[in-house]
């Protein structure tokens, strides 16, 4: 059940979801099922917890390189590691 408290202005004032007479906490970001999404129900934080995920994993890659792993190995780490957070939850 849904429950809207208007005001004078037609503004909503305060919003609840209740559940079997529970109320439902509110929150400003959700996580599900690895997808971040706000209460605006846009996904600017999960992309940028995704950039930053990426970002230390490229770093970390950028180490094996200069540590001397061949090439095949690094294919295999960037197809293993980084290309799963880039592509999880992406549209094909």
């Amino acid at each position: 059940m849904l429950t809207f408290t208007l005001n004078l202005w037609k503004h909503i004032t305060r919003t609840y979801i209740q559940v079997s007479s529970t109320v439902v906490e509110q929150v400003s970001v959700y996580k599900l099922l690895g997808v971040m999404v706000n209460s605006g129900l846009k996904c600017e934080d999960h992309i940028a917890a995704i950039k930053s995920k990426a970002f230390k994993r490229l770093c970390f890659m950028k180490k094996l390189k200069r540590a001397g792993v061949s090439v095949d190995d690094l294919l295999y780490y960037y197809q293993t590691v980084l290309r799963l957070i880039l592509e999880y939850a992406c549209p094909a």
